[in-house]
Protein backbone atom coordinates (compact mmCIF):
# COMPACT_ATOMS: atom_id res chain seq x y z
CA UNK A 1 0.00 0.00 0.00
CA UNK A 2 2.61 2.32 1.03
CA UNK A 3 4.70 1.57 -2.20
CA UNK A 4 1.28 2.33 -4.34
CA UNK A 5 0.83 5.80 -2.52
CA UNK A 6 4.50 6.89 -3.27
CA UNK A 7 5.08 5.48 -6.86
CA UNK A 8 1.52 4.80 -8.12
CA UNK A 9 -2.15 4.10 -7.91
CA UNK A 10 -3.88 0.80 -9.07
CA UNK A 11 -5.36 2.70 -11.84
CA UNK A 12 -1.64 3.69 -13.00
CA UNK A 13 1.31 5.75 -12.30
CA UNK A 14 1.25 9.07 -11.17
CA UNK A 15 1.69 12.07 -13.28
CA UNK A 16 2.76 14.32 -10.14
CA UNK A 17 4.30 12.67 -7.66
CA UNK A 18 6.07 15.44 -5.92
CA UNK A 19 2.37 16.26 -4.45
CA UNK A 20 2.62 13.39 -2.35
CA UNK A 21 5.90 13.48 -1.33
CA UNK A 22 5.07 17.43 -0.74
CA UNK A 23 2.17 16.42 1.66
CA UNK A 24 3.63 13.33 3.47
CA UNK A 25 6.71 15.76 4.69
CA UNK A 26 3.73 18.62 5.79
CA UNK A 27 2.20 15.63 7.81
CA UNK A 28 5.08 14.58 8.98
CA UNK A 29 6.03 18.06 10.44
CA UNK A 30 2.69 18.58 11.84
CA UNK A 31 2.93 15.25 13.85
CA UNK A 32 6.37 16.40 15.07
CA UNK A 33 5.15 20.08 15.80
CA UNK A 34 2.78 18.46 18.17
CA UNK A 35 -1.18 19.60 19.36
CA UNK A 36 -1.68 23.02 18.33
CA UNK A 37 -1.56 25.41 21.00
CA UNK A 38 -4.86 26.81 22.14
CA UNK A 39 -5.56 30.79 20.91
CA UNK A 40 -7.52 33.20 22.75
CA UNK A 41 -10.81 33.69 19.92
CA UNK A 42 -9.59 37.46 19.89
CA UNK A 43 -6.54 35.66 17.26
CA UNK A 44 -9.06 34.77 14.60
CA UNK A 45 -9.28 36.97 11.56
CA UNK A 46 -13.30 36.78 11.56
CA UNK A 47 -13.67 38.10 15.40
CA UNK A 48 -15.67 41.08 16.13
CA UNK A 49 -16.22 41.55 19.65
CA UNK A 50 -18.81 44.42 19.59
CA UNK A 51 -20.88 42.24 17.35
CA UNK A 52 -20.63 39.42 19.73
CA UNK A 53 -21.48 41.52 22.64
CA UNK A 54 -24.43 42.82 20.83
CA UNK A 55 -25.75 39.07 20.09
CA UNK A 56 -25.58 38.58 23.45
CA UNK A 57 -27.94 41.22 25.10
CA UNK A 58 -30.15 39.81 21.92
CA UNK A 59 -29.78 36.33 22.39
CA UNK A 60 -31.06 36.84 26.15
CA UNK A 61 -33.35 39.46 25.19
CA UNK A 62 -32.12 42.10 27.29
CA UNK A 63 -31.50 45.36 26.67
CA UNK A 64 -27.88 46.23 28.25
CA UNK A 65 -26.01 48.77 27.58
CA UNK A 66 -22.56 47.35 25.18
CA UNK A 67 -19.96 49.12 27.87
CA UNK A 68 -21.77 47.49 30.74
CA UNK A 69 -21.97 44.28 29.29
CA UNK A 70 -18.38 44.84 28.27
CA UNK A 71 -17.46 45.57 32.28
CA UNK A 72 -19.14 42.87 33.30
CA UNK A 73 -17.19 40.76 30.74
CA UNK A 74 -14.02 41.76 32.13
CA UNK A 75 -11.38 39.96 34.53
CA UNK A 76 -9.47 41.37 36.65
CA UNK A 77 -6.31 39.39 34.81
CA UNK A 78 -7.14 41.19 31.36
CA UNK A 79 -6.78 44.74 33.39
CA UNK A 80 -3.73 42.92 34.87
CA UNK A 81 -2.25 41.72 31.36
CA UNK A 82 -2.48 45.33 29.84
CA UNK A 83 -0.89 46.97 32.79
CA UNK A 84 2.37 44.35 32.81
CA UNK A 85 2.44 45.28 28.28
CA UNK A 86 2.28 48.84 28.82
CA UNK A 87 5.24 48.65 32.24
CA UNK A 88 6.96 46.33 29.62
CA UNK A 89 7.09 48.44 26.85
CA UNK A 90 8.91 51.25 28.65
CA UNK A 91 5.52 53.10 29.92
CA UNK A 92 5.77 54.64 33.33
CA UNK A 93 2.72 54.98 35.31
CA UNK A 94 2.40 58.73 34.69
CA UNK A 95 2.37 58.07 30.99
CA UNK A 96 -0.35 55.46 31.25
CA UNK A 97 -3.39 56.42 29.59
CA UNK A 98 -6.90 55.85 32.21
CA UNK A 99 -9.06 52.63 30.81
CA UNK A 100 -12.61 53.19 29.60
CA UNK A 101 -13.56 50.28 31.12
CA UNK A 102 -12.76 48.58 34.55
CA UNK A 103 -13.47 44.58 35.91
CA UNK A 104 -16.46 42.74 36.76
CA UNK A 105 -15.89 42.01 40.26
CA UNK A 106 -18.32 44.79 41.97
CA UNK A 107 -20.96 43.46 39.21
CA UNK A 108 -20.46 39.61 40.08
CA UNK A 109 -20.70 40.43 44.06
CA UNK A 110 -24.27 42.03 43.20
CA UNK A 111 -24.97 39.58 40.84
CA UNK A 112 -24.24 36.78 43.22
CA UNK A 113 -26.13 38.63 46.35
CA UNK A 114 -28.91 38.95 43.75
CA UNK A 115 -29.16 35.03 42.88
CA UNK A 116 -28.70 33.81 46.68
CA UNK A 117 -31.13 36.26 47.70
CA UNK A 118 -33.81 35.07 44.74
CA UNK A 119 -33.09 31.61 45.38
CA UNK A 120 -33.71 31.72 48.91
CA UNK A 121 -37.05 33.27 48.91
CA UNK A 122 -38.00 30.36 45.85
CA UNK A 123 -36.81 27.83 47.79
CA UNK A 124 -38.91 29.17 51.01
CA UNK A 125 -42.20 29.53 48.78
CA UNK A 126 -41.67 26.17 47.33
CA UNK A 127 -40.69 24.40 51.01
CA UNK A 128 -42.52 26.03 53.85
CA UNK A 129 -41.53 23.51 55.94
CA UNK A 130 -37.84 22.57 54.84
CA UNK A 131 -35.44 24.23 58.02
CA UNK A 132 -32.80 26.45 56.87
CA UNK A 133 -29.76 24.41 56.78
CA UNK A 134 -31.67 22.98 54.02
CA UNK A 135 -32.78 25.89 51.91
CA UNK A 136 -28.65 26.67 52.80
CA UNK A 137 -27.59 23.72 51.32
CA UNK A 138 -29.64 23.72 47.87
CA UNK A 139 -28.77 27.56 47.52
CA UNK A 140 -25.18 26.77 48.08
CA UNK A 141 -25.60 24.19 45.42
CA UNK A 142 -27.01 26.24 42.56
CA UNK A 143 -24.47 29.20 43.00
CA UNK A 144 -21.28 27.16 43.31
CA UNK A 145 -18.77 27.21 41.31
CA UNK A 146 -19.37 24.13 39.68
CA UNK A 147 -23.06 24.55 38.93
CA UNK A 148 -22.94 28.16 37.64
CA UNK A 149 -19.28 27.98 36.14
CA UNK A 150 -21.42 25.50 34.24
CA UNK A 151 -24.39 26.90 33.59
CA UNK A 152 -21.72 30.01 31.95
CA UNK A 153 -20.25 27.77 29.74
CA UNK A 154 -23.70 26.41 28.37
CA UNK A 155 -25.14 30.02 27.55
CA UNK A 156 -22.14 30.97 25.72
CA UNK A 157 -19.90 33.32 28.29
CA UNK A 158 -16.56 31.27 27.91
CA UNK A 159 -15.75 33.06 24.32
CA UNK A 160 -17.16 36.97 25.25
CA UNK A 161 -14.84 36.57 28.89
CA UNK A 162 -11.73 38.87 28.47
CA UNK A 163 -8.69 37.50 30.47
CA UNK A 164 -5.05 37.02 30.67
CA UNK A 165 -5.44 32.68 29.51
CA UNK A 166 -7.40 31.44 26.10
CA UNK A 167 -9.88 29.26 28.24
CA UNK A 168 -11.45 30.91 31.17
CA UNK A 169 -11.15 28.42 34.36
CA UNK A 170 -14.24 27.71 36.74
CA UNK A 171 -14.24 30.94 38.45
CA UNK A 172 -14.10 33.38 35.76
CA UNK A 173 -16.60 31.67 34.33
CA UNK A 174 -18.97 31.50 37.64
CA UNK A 175 -17.89 35.86 37.57
CA UNK A 176 -19.10 36.32 34.71
CA UNK A 177 -22.54 34.98 34.29
CA UNK A 178 -23.12 36.67 38.45
CA UNK A 179 -21.68 40.03 36.35
CA UNK A 180 -23.74 39.54 33.57
CA UNK A 181 -26.71 39.14 36.10
CA UNK A 182 -25.64 42.06 38.16
CA UNK A 183 -25.35 44.13 34.72
CA UNK A 184 -28.82 43.11 33.92
CA UNK A 185 -30.30 44.95 37.25
CA UNK A 186 -28.06 47.64 36.94
CA UNK A 187 -29.76 48.38 33.09
CA UNK A 188 -32.99 47.15 33.75
CA UNK A 189 -34.63 46.52 37.53
CA UNK A 190 -33.96 44.02 39.93
CA UNK A 191 -37.11 41.89 38.94
CA UNK A 192 -35.32 41.51 35.18
CA UNK A 193 -32.18 39.85 36.99
CA UNK A 194 -34.63 37.89 39.07
CA UNK A 195 -36.11 36.41 35.92
CA UNK A 196 -32.94 35.73 34.44
CA UNK A 197 -31.81 33.38 37.60
CA UNK A 198 -35.00 31.97 37.44
CA UNK A 199 -35.06 30.97 33.89
CA UNK A 200 -31.30 29.54 34.18
CA UNK A 201 -29.93 28.66 37.38
CA UNK A 202 -32.99 27.66 39.29
CA UNK A 203 -33.87 25.15 36.57
CA UNK A 204 -30.87 23.42 36.79
CA UNK A 205 -32.85 21.57 39.98
CA UNK A 206 -34.65 19.48 37.35
CA UNK A 207 -33.72 15.95 37.54
CA UNK A 208 -32.00 16.75 40.88
CA UNK A 209 -33.20 15.33 43.85
CA UNK A 210 -33.47 17.70 46.83
CA UNK A 211 -32.23 15.50 49.49
CA UNK A 212 -29.40 14.22 48.06
CA UNK A 213 -28.20 17.72 47.68
CA UNK A 214 -28.79 18.34 51.05
CA UNK A 215 -26.53 15.68 53.02
CA UNK A 216 -28.28 14.93 56.50
CA UNK A 217 -25.08 13.12 58.67
CA UNK A 218 -27.97 12.53 61.87
CA UNK A 219 -31.13 11.82 60.12
CA UNK A 220 -32.91 10.49 63.60
CA UNK A 221 -31.32 12.91 65.46
CA UNK A 222 -32.71 16.22 63.02
CA UNK A 223 -35.72 13.68 63.27
CA UNK A 224 -36.06 13.89 67.28
CA UNK A 225 -35.67 17.65 66.91
CA UNK A 226 -38.04 18.69 64.73
CA UNK A 227 -40.59 16.72 66.80
CA UNK A 228 -39.79 18.14 69.58
CA UNK A 229 -40.14 21.68 68.38
CA UNK A 230 -43.29 20.77 66.67
CA UNK A 231 -44.37 19.52 70.01
CA UNK A 232 -44.56 15.86 69.77
CA UNK A 233 -43.21 12.48 70.88
CA UNK A 234 -39.78 11.63 70.36
CA UNK A 235 -39.96 8.89 67.33
CA UNK A 236 -40.15 5.30 68.19
CA UNK A 237 -38.73 2.41 65.74
CA UNK A 238 -40.58 -0.64 64.98
CA UNK A 239 -39.54 -3.73 63.07
CA UNK A 240 -42.36 -4.24 60.52
CA UNK A 241 -41.24 -7.40 58.78
CA UNK A 242 -37.58 -9.33 58.24
CA UNK A 243 -36.38 -11.97 55.54
CA UNK A 244 -33.07 -13.89 55.35
CA UNK A 245 -32.03 -12.92 59.11
CA UNK A 246 -29.93 -15.94 59.41
CA UNK A 247 -28.41 -15.59 55.40
CA UNK A 248 -26.07 -12.59 53.60
CA UNK A 249 -29.18 -12.01 52.05
CA UNK A 250 -31.04 -10.38 54.95
CA UNK A 251 -33.32 -7.68 54.79
CA UNK A 252 -35.14 -5.80 57.03
CA UNK A 253 -38.00 -3.25 56.94
CA UNK A 254 -38.08 -0.90 59.86
CA UNK A 255 -40.55 2.01 60.43
CA UNK A 256 -40.54 5.09 62.32
CA UNK A 257 -43.60 6.41 64.44
CA UNK A 258 -44.43 9.31 67.11
CA UNK A 259 -47.22 8.58 69.46
CA UNK A 260 -47.98 5.55 67.08
CA UNK A 261 -48.54 7.77 64.33
CA UNK A 262 -46.90 6.79 61.11
CA UNK A 263 -44.14 8.84 59.86
CA UNK A 264 -42.38 7.09 57.36
CA UNK A 265 -40.47 3.57 56.59
CA UNK A 266 -37.58 2.03 55.17
CA UNK A 267 -35.83 -1.19 53.87
CA UNK A 268 -32.20 -2.04 54.77
CA UNK A 269 -29.95 -4.92 54.76
CA UNK A 270 -28.96 -4.16 58.76
CA UNK A 271 -31.56 -3.02 61.32
CA UNK A 272 -29.63 0.39 62.46
CA UNK A 273 -29.58 0.72 58.20
CA UNK A 274 -33.02 0.24 57.67
CA UNK A 275 -33.68 2.78 60.81
CA UNK A 276 -31.44 5.34 59.13
CA UNK A 277 -33.18 5.10 56.17
CA UNK A 278 -36.60 5.26 57.50
CA UNK A 279 -35.77 8.13 59.31
CA UNK A 280 -34.88 10.09 55.98
CA UNK A 281 -38.19 8.95 54.54
CA UNK A 282 -39.72 10.22 57.63
CA UNK A 283 -38.06 13.68 57.15
CA UNK A 284 -38.85 13.72 53.39
CA UNK A 285 -42.33 13.37 54.05
CA UNK A 286 -42.25 16.28 57.05
CA UNK A 287 -40.60 18.47 55.04
CA UNK A 288 -42.77 17.53 51.77
CA UNK A 289 -39.59 16.67 49.31
CA UNK A 290 -40.71 13.41 49.00
CA UNK A 291 -39.56 11.74 45.74
CA UNK A 292 -43.39 12.22 44.32
CA UNK A 293 -42.66 15.30 44.40
CA UNK A 294 -40.75 17.51 41.54
CA UNK A 295 -38.20 19.78 42.83
CA UNK A 296 -39.53 22.56 41.12
CA UNK A 297 -43.45 22.90 41.61
CA UNK A 298 -45.63 23.99 38.85
CA UNK A 299 -46.45 27.64 39.07
CA UNK A 300 -50.19 26.16 38.37
CA UNK A 301 -51.48 23.29 38.01
CA UNK A 302 -53.75 24.48 35.12
CA UNK A 303 -50.50 24.73 33.36
CA UNK A 304 -49.76 28.36 30.29
CA UNK A 305 -53.45 27.45 28.97
CA UNK A 306 -56.77 28.45 31.02
CA UNK A 307 -58.84 25.65 32.54
CA UNK A 308 -61.14 24.29 30.28
CA UNK A 309 -63.20 22.41 32.99
CA UNK A 310 -64.17 25.96 34.32
CA UNK A 311 -65.95 27.28 31.21
CA UNK A 312 -69.36 26.30 31.88
CA UNK A 313 -71.34 29.30 29.87
CA UNK A 314 -70.53 31.72 28.30
CA UNK A 315 -70.83 29.72 25.16
CA UNK A 316 -73.61 29.11 22.34
CA UNK A 317 -74.96 25.83 21.09
CA UNK A 318 -75.74 24.51 18.31
CA UNK A 319 -78.45 21.73 18.20
CA UNK A 320 -78.26 18.69 15.20
CA UNK A 321 -81.04 17.11 14.85
CA UNK A 322 -84.04 14.67 13.57
CA UNK A 323 -80.86 13.69 11.01
CA UNK A 324 -78.63 10.57 10.93
CA UNK A 325 -74.61 12.17 11.37
CA UNK A 326 -73.02 9.48 9.23
CA UNK A 327 -69.04 9.07 10.85
CA UNK A 328 -66.21 7.94 9.09
CA UNK A 329 -65.67 4.52 10.88
CA UNK A 330 -67.52 1.32 11.91
CA UNK A 331 -70.93 2.22 10.16
CA UNK A 332 -71.77 4.43 13.20
CA UNK A 333 -73.74 7.82 13.25
CA UNK A 334 -75.04 10.38 15.98
CA UNK A 335 -78.77 10.87 15.83
CA UNK A 336 -78.18 14.12 17.44
CA UNK A 337 -75.92 16.04 19.01
CA UNK A 338 -74.63 19.64 19.95
CA UNK A 339 -71.42 21.83 19.93
CA UNK A 340 -70.28 24.81 22.24
CA UNK A 341 -69.47 27.80 20.10
CA UNK A 342 -68.20 31.39 20.54
CA UNK A 343 -67.65 34.51 18.11
CA UNK A 344 -66.06 37.89 17.83
CA UNK A 345 -66.47 40.70 15.95
CA UNK A 346 -69.48 41.06 13.19
CA UNK A 347 -70.69 39.18 10.11
CA UNK A 348 -70.76 41.60 7.63
CA UNK A 349 -73.92 41.82 4.86
CA UNK A 350 -72.25 39.48 2.54
CA UNK A 351 -71.24 36.90 5.21
CA UNK A 352 -67.48 37.22 3.34
CA UNK A 353 -65.40 38.01 6.57
CA UNK A 354 -66.05 34.49 8.74
CA UNK A 355 -63.25 33.04 10.21
CA UNK A 356 -63.13 29.76 11.73
CA UNK A 357 -60.65 28.85 14.08
CA UNK A 358 -60.00 24.85 14.78
CA UNK A 359 -58.87 23.86 18.65
CA UNK A 360 -55.73 21.61 19.71
CA UNK A 361 -56.75 18.35 20.93
CA UNK A 362 -57.81 19.80 24.73
CA UNK A 363 -58.91 23.21 23.83
CA UNK A 364 -62.30 24.58 24.74
CA UNK A 365 -63.91 27.01 22.51
CA UNK A 366 -62.90 29.69 24.69
CA UNK A 367 -60.19 31.50 22.24
CA UNK A 368 -60.76 35.00 23.44
CA UNK A 369 -62.33 36.80 26.49
CA UNK A 370 -65.84 38.43 26.23
CA UNK A 371 -69.05 40.01 27.54
CA UNK A 372 -70.32 36.34 28.12
CA UNK A 373 -67.14 35.15 29.43
CA UNK A 374 -64.28 37.53 30.92
CA UNK A 375 -61.90 35.01 31.83
CA UNK A 376 -58.52 35.06 29.71
CA UNK A 377 -58.67 32.50 26.63
CA UNK A 378 -56.04 30.79 25.05
CA UNK A 379 -55.74 32.74 22.10
CA UNK A 380 -56.36 35.89 23.98
CA UNK A 381 -53.03 37.60 23.07
CA UNK A 382 -53.90 36.89 19.19
CA UNK A 383 -57.74 37.22 18.65
CA UNK A 384 -59.14 41.41 19.01
CA UNK A 385 -58.93 44.79 17.56
CA UNK A 386 -55.85 45.02 15.84
CA UNK A 387 -54.28 42.20 16.61
CA UNK A 388 -53.02 39.40 14.60
CA UNK A 389 -57.01 37.92 13.90
CA UNK A 390 -58.26 41.33 13.79
CA UNK A 391 -62.50 41.77 14.99
CA UNK A 392 -62.19 44.77 13.83
CA UNK A 393 -62.76 43.77 10.26
CA UNK A 394 -63.45 39.62 11.09
CA UNK A 395 -66.08 37.40 12.08
CA UNK A 396 -64.48 35.00 14.08
CA UNK A 397 -65.95 31.51 15.37
CA UNK A 398 -64.20 28.85 17.27
CA UNK A 399 -66.20 25.43 18.04
CA UNK A 400 -65.13 22.80 20.61
CA UNK A 401 -64.84 19.91 18.85
CA UNK A 402 -67.44 17.42 18.39
CA UNK A 403 -66.12 14.98 21.51
CA UNK A 404 -64.31 17.33 22.95
CA UNK A 405 -66.86 17.82 26.22
CA UNK A 406 -66.44 21.14 26.93
CA UNK A 407 -70.13 21.86 26.00
CA UNK A 408 -69.75 19.98 23.02
CA UNK A 409 -71.53 16.49 22.78
CA UNK A 410 -68.63 13.50 23.47
CA UNK A 411 -67.70 10.87 25.98
CA UNK A 412 -69.49 12.68 29.38
CA UNK A 413 -72.62 13.69 27.50
CA UNK A 414 -75.84 11.63 28.72
CA UNK A 415 -76.65 8.77 25.83
CA UNK A 416 -80.80 9.38 25.18
CA UNK A 417 -80.98 5.12 24.66
CA UNK A 418 -78.93 4.94 28.49
CA UNK A 419 -79.81 8.12 30.07
CA UNK A 420 -75.68 7.14 30.96
CA UNK A 421 -72.77 8.84 30.26
CA UNK A 422 -71.32 7.65 26.70
CA UNK A 423 -68.00 6.63 28.04
CA UNK A 424 -66.03 4.30 25.72
CA UNK A 425 -69.20 3.53 24.45
CA UNK A 426 -69.18 7.10 22.13
CA UNK A 427 -68.48 6.49 18.69
CA UNK A 428 -65.08 6.23 17.38
CA UNK A 429 -64.59 9.78 15.84
CA UNK A 430 -62.25 10.56 12.72
CA UNK A 431 -60.96 14.27 11.89
CA UNK A 432 -62.87 14.49 9.22
CA UNK A 433 -65.63 14.21 11.38
CA UNK A 434 -65.01 17.02 13.10
CA UNK A 435 -64.71 19.01 10.31
CA UNK A 436 -67.99 17.69 8.75
CA UNK A 437 -69.82 19.17 11.75
CA UNK A 438 -68.40 21.96 12.32
CA UNK A 439 -69.42 22.95 8.22
CA UNK A 440 -73.24 22.12 9.63
CA UNK A 441 -72.60 25.05 11.99
CA UNK A 442 -71.47 26.97 9.37
CA UNK A 443 -74.67 26.06 6.78
CA UNK A 444 -76.74 26.81 10.15
CA UNK A 445 -75.21 30.20 10.71
CA UNK A 446 -75.86 31.22 7.13
CA UNK A 447 -71.75 31.27 5.85
CA UNK A 448 -70.96 29.99 2.66
CA UNK A 449 -68.04 30.63 2.11
CA UNK A 450 -64.66 31.54 5.17
CA UNK A 451 -62.33 33.79 4.45
CA UNK A 452 -59.89 31.68 6.35
CA UNK A 453 -59.93 28.28 7.77
CA UNK A 454 -57.15 28.33 10.93
CA UNK A 455 -55.74 26.01 13.46
CA UNK A 456 -53.07 24.46 15.18
CA UNK A 457 -51.75 21.39 16.21
CA UNK A 458 -55.09 18.83 15.59
CA UNK A 459 -56.83 22.10 14.60
CA UNK A 460 -54.11 22.81 12.05
CA UNK A 461 -55.04 19.05 10.72
CA UNK A 462 -58.80 20.06 11.05
CA UNK A 463 -57.86 23.22 8.61
CA UNK A 464 -55.98 21.69 5.82
CA UNK A 465 -58.98 18.74 5.56
CA UNK A 466 -61.40 21.42 5.69
CA UNK A 467 -59.57 23.18 2.44
CA UNK A 468 -59.63 19.35 0.92
CA UNK A 469 -62.79 18.64 1.86
CA UNK A 470 -64.33 21.74 0.84
CA UNK A 471 -62.29 24.04 -1.57
CA UNK A 472 -65.28 25.75 -2.96
CA UNK A 473 -65.85 27.14 0.44
CA UNK A 474 -62.87 27.52 2.15
CA UNK A 475 -60.98 30.87 0.99
CA UNK A 476 -57.77 30.56 2.33
CA UNK A 477 -55.81 27.76 4.86
CA UNK A 478 -53.73 28.42 7.78
CA UNK A 479 -52.34 25.65 9.77
CA UNK A 480 -49.81 26.04 12.66
CA UNK A 481 -47.22 23.34 14.52
CA UNK A 482 -49.92 20.34 12.37
CA UNK A 483 -49.21 18.30 9.56
CA UNK A 484 -51.54 16.33 7.34
CA UNK A 485 -51.16 12.79 8.80
CA UNK A 486 -49.32 12.20 12.28
CA UNK A 487 -46.09 10.32 11.87
CA UNK A 488 -45.47 7.19 13.44
CA UNK A 489 -43.74 8.32 16.20
CA UNK A 490 -46.91 10.66 17.07
CA UNK A 491 -48.93 7.82 17.10
CA UNK A 492 -46.73 5.38 19.29
CA UNK A 493 -47.22 8.23 21.72
CA UNK A 494 -50.88 9.02 21.63
CA UNK A 495 -51.16 5.08 22.28
CA UNK A 496 -48.55 5.48 25.37
CA UNK A 497 -50.95 8.04 26.59
CA UNK A 498 -54.20 6.26 26.37
CA UNK A 499 -52.29 3.27 27.83
CA UNK A 500 -51.45 5.47 30.76
CA UNK A 501 -55.13 6.20 31.57
CA UNK A 502 -56.47 2.71 31.22
CA UNK A 503 -54.04 1.56 33.83
CA UNK A 504 -55.81 4.01 36.47
CA UNK A 505 -57.59 1.95 38.78
CA UNK A 506 -61.13 3.93 37.89
CA UNK A 507 -60.55 3.31 34.76
CA UNK A 508 -63.31 0.69 34.87
CA UNK A 509 -63.13 0.22 30.95
CA UNK A 510 -63.09 3.85 30.45
CA UNK A 511 -66.77 4.40 32.81
CA UNK A 512 -64.98 6.64 35.04
CA UNK A 513 -68.20 8.68 35.12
Amino acid sequence: MVRLLRYGTVFGPLKERWRYLYKEDLYRRRIEAGPEPERFRSALINWNYDAELHACTHRFGEKMNIEVLRCAMTDVSFLNQITKQRTEAGLTATDQTALSFTHNSELAKKGEQIAEEFIQKALRYWYPKLPQDGIDAVTQFLISESTVSFISSKLGFKTLIRCDVPSPPPAMLKSALFAFIGAIEENNNRSRAELFVADFILTHLIGKDINEIWQIKNPMGLLTKVLEDDGRQAPESRLIWATGVSSVLSTYIVGVYSNKEFLGKSAGTTISQAEEMAARDALRRLFGTDEQRAPIPKHSVEGPEPAYHHIVSGYQVFEHQNEPFRLKYNHKSLNEFQLAYETWGKLNAKKNNAILIFTGLSASSHAKSHEQNTKPGWWEQFIGPNLAIDTNHFFVICCNHLGGCYGSTGPSSIDPKTNKAYGTSFPMLSVEDTVRAQFLLLKYLGIEKLHASIGSSLGGMCSILSGLLYPKNVGRVATISSCIAPYPTAIALRYLQRKMIMTDPNWHNGHYY
